[in-house]
Protein backbone atom coordinates (compact mmCIF):
# COMPACT_ATOMS: atom_id res chain seq x y z
CA UNK A 1 0.00 0.00 0.00
CA UNK A 2 1.26 3.54 -0.69
CA UNK A 3 2.83 5.55 2.10
CA UNK A 4 0.91 8.29 3.91
CA UNK A 5 1.62 11.87 3.02
CA UNK A 6 1.83 13.62 -0.30
CA UNK A 7 0.80 13.07 -3.92
CA UNK A 8 3.37 13.01 -6.71
CA UNK A 9 2.77 13.75 -10.39
CA UNK A 10 5.08 12.24 -12.97
CA UNK A 11 5.76 11.66 -16.65
CA UNK A 12 8.27 9.44 -18.42
CA UNK A 13 10.29 10.06 -21.53
CA UNK A 14 10.88 6.73 -23.25
CA UNK A 15 12.00 5.08 -26.43
CA UNK A 16 9.27 4.68 -29.05
CA UNK A 17 6.10 3.35 -27.38
CA UNK A 18 5.81 0.62 -30.02
CA UNK A 19 9.05 -0.86 -28.70
CA UNK A 20 7.73 -1.43 -25.16
CA UNK A 21 6.86 -5.08 -25.80
CA UNK A 22 9.04 -5.86 -28.81
CA UNK A 23 12.34 -4.16 -27.90
CA UNK A 24 14.78 -2.95 -30.54
CA UNK A 25 15.47 0.43 -28.90
CA UNK A 26 18.90 1.90 -28.27
CA UNK A 27 19.76 2.30 -24.59
CA UNK A 28 17.28 1.90 -21.75
CA UNK A 29 13.58 2.02 -22.63
CA UNK A 30 12.78 4.59 -19.93
CA UNK A 31 15.14 7.51 -20.51
CA UNK A 32 14.09 10.14 -18.01
CA UNK A 33 11.46 10.85 -15.37
CA UNK A 34 9.96 14.23 -14.54
CA UNK A 35 8.11 14.62 -11.24
CA UNK A 36 6.18 17.30 -9.41
CA UNK A 37 5.08 17.21 -5.80
CA UNK A 38 5.35 19.37 -2.75
CA UNK A 39 6.21 22.21 -2.95
CA UNK A 40 5.15 22.26 -6.62
CA UNK A 41 8.60 22.44 -8.17
CA UNK A 42 9.11 20.19 -11.21
CA UNK A 43 12.22 18.01 -11.05
CA UNK A 44 14.02 15.76 -13.48
CA UNK A 45 15.46 12.51 -12.19
CA UNK A 46 17.09 9.38 -13.49
CA UNK A 47 14.35 6.90 -14.35
CA UNK A 48 15.70 4.26 -11.98
CA UNK A 49 15.04 6.62 -9.04
CA UNK A 50 11.33 7.05 -9.82
CA UNK A 51 10.03 3.89 -8.06
CA UNK A 52 11.64 4.98 -4.77
CA UNK A 53 10.13 8.47 -5.15
CA UNK A 54 6.69 6.95 -5.79
CA UNK A 55 7.08 4.64 -2.79
CA UNK A 56 7.41 7.70 -0.53
CA UNK A 57 4.13 9.15 -1.84
CA UNK A 58 0.55 8.41 -0.79
CA UNK A 59 -0.59 8.46 -4.42
CA UNK A 60 0.75 9.38 -7.86
CA UNK A 61 -0.88 10.78 -10.96
CA UNK A 62 -0.13 11.25 -14.61
CA UNK A 63 -1.76 11.04 -18.01
CA UNK A 64 -2.31 7.49 -19.30
CA UNK A 65 -0.14 6.02 -16.54
CA UNK A 66 -2.31 2.89 -16.36
CA UNK A 67 -2.10 2.49 -20.14
CA UNK A 68 1.63 3.07 -20.61
CA UNK A 69 3.91 4.52 -17.90
CA UNK A 70 3.00 1.98 -15.22
CA UNK A 71 3.40 -0.87 -17.70
CA UNK A 72 6.83 0.44 -18.68
CA UNK A 73 7.91 0.65 -15.02
CA UNK A 74 6.59 -2.83 -14.32
CA UNK A 75 8.18 -4.43 -17.38
CA UNK A 76 11.55 -2.88 -16.54
CA UNK A 77 11.46 -4.19 -12.95
CA UNK A 78 12.75 -7.48 -11.55
CA UNK A 79 9.19 -8.57 -10.64
CA UNK A 80 6.74 -7.09 -13.18
CA UNK A 81 3.57 -8.53 -11.58
CA UNK A 82 4.35 -7.28 -8.08
CA UNK A 83 5.43 -3.89 -9.44
CA UNK A 84 2.23 -3.58 -11.48
CA UNK A 85 0.00 -4.48 -8.51
CA UNK A 86 1.84 -2.00 -6.27
CA UNK A 87 1.78 0.72 -8.94
CA UNK A 88 -1.98 0.39 -9.47
CA UNK A 89 -2.63 0.71 -5.72
CA UNK A 90 -1.61 4.38 -5.77
CA UNK A 91 -2.20 5.40 -9.41
CA UNK A 92 -4.57 8.20 -10.41
CA UNK A 93 -4.77 8.31 -14.22
CA UNK A 94 -5.81 11.75 -15.52
CA UNK A 95 -6.92 10.28 -18.86
CA UNK A 96 -9.44 8.04 -17.08
CA UNK A 97 -10.57 10.95 -14.90
CA UNK A 98 -11.12 13.07 -18.04
CA UNK A 99 -13.18 10.28 -19.65
CA UNK A 100 -15.40 10.17 -16.57
CA UNK A 101 -15.80 13.95 -16.35
CA UNK A 102 -16.30 14.38 -20.12
CA UNK A 103 -17.75 11.05 -21.29
CA UNK A 104 -17.30 10.19 -24.96
CA UNK A 105 -20.23 11.28 -27.06
CA UNK A 106 -22.43 8.89 -29.03
CA UNK A 107 -20.65 6.40 -31.24
CA UNK A 108 -23.20 6.36 -34.06
CA UNK A 109 -20.32 6.45 -36.56
CA UNK A 110 -18.57 3.58 -34.78
CA UNK A 111 -16.13 5.86 -32.96
CA UNK A 112 -16.18 8.94 -30.78
CA UNK A 113 -14.80 12.22 -32.08
CA UNK A 114 -13.69 13.11 -28.55
CA UNK A 115 -9.96 13.19 -27.89
CA UNK A 116 -8.33 12.34 -24.57
CA UNK A 117 -4.64 12.76 -25.30
CA UNK A 118 -2.61 14.91 -22.92
CA UNK A 119 -2.82 18.07 -25.02
CA UNK A 120 -6.57 17.65 -25.70
CA UNK A 121 -7.36 17.26 -21.99
CA UNK A 122 -5.12 20.24 -21.18
CA UNK A 123 -7.19 22.35 -23.58
CA UNK A 124 -10.39 21.21 -21.84
CA UNK A 125 -8.87 22.33 -18.53
CA UNK A 126 -7.52 25.59 -19.94
CA UNK A 127 -3.88 24.78 -19.13
CA UNK A 128 -0.73 24.19 -21.14
CA UNK A 129 -0.14 20.69 -22.51
CA UNK A 130 3.10 18.81 -22.84
CA UNK A 131 5.76 21.42 -23.44
CA UNK A 132 8.92 19.42 -24.11
CA UNK A 133 10.24 15.96 -24.81
CA UNK A 134 13.57 14.22 -24.47
CA UNK A 135 14.64 15.07 -28.02
CA UNK A 136 13.96 18.77 -27.45
CA UNK A 137 15.90 18.71 -24.17
CA UNK A 138 18.79 16.89 -25.87
CA UNK A 139 18.81 19.39 -28.79
CA UNK A 140 18.77 22.34 -26.41
CA UNK A 141 21.74 21.00 -24.49
CA UNK A 142 23.75 19.67 -27.42
CA UNK A 143 23.29 15.97 -26.73
CA UNK A 144 21.80 13.08 -28.65
CA UNK A 145 19.00 11.35 -26.82
CA UNK A 146 20.24 7.90 -27.91
CA UNK A 147 23.61 8.35 -26.22
CA UNK A 148 22.65 10.66 -23.41
CA UNK A 149 22.57 8.99 -20.02
CA UNK A 150 20.08 10.11 -17.36
CA UNK A 151 22.95 11.67 -15.41
CA UNK A 152 24.09 13.75 -18.40
CA UNK A 153 20.51 14.82 -19.12
CA UNK A 154 20.03 15.71 -15.48
CA UNK A 155 23.21 17.76 -15.32
CA UNK A 156 22.46 19.49 -18.61
CA UNK A 157 18.88 20.20 -17.60
CA UNK A 158 19.77 22.26 -14.52
CA UNK A 159 19.96 25.35 -16.69
CA UNK A 160 16.78 24.31 -18.51
CA UNK A 161 14.89 24.09 -15.20
CA UNK A 162 16.42 27.35 -14.08
CA UNK A 163 18.51 26.39 -11.08
CA UNK A 164 21.02 23.81 -9.93
CA UNK A 165 19.76 20.99 -7.78
CA UNK A 166 16.50 20.39 -9.65
CA UNK A 167 17.56 16.89 -10.62
CA UNK A 168 16.47 14.06 -8.37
Amino acid sequence: MPAAGFTLGFDLETADAGQLFRGGHDGPFIRLAAVIGPPGIPRLMAADRLPAALARAQAWYGHNILGFDGLALALMSADPRATWDWFCSGARDTELVARQYWPPRSREKGHSEDKYGLDAVAVLLGIAGKSADLKAIARKHGGCCRTMTPTRICLASTSWRGSPGTCG
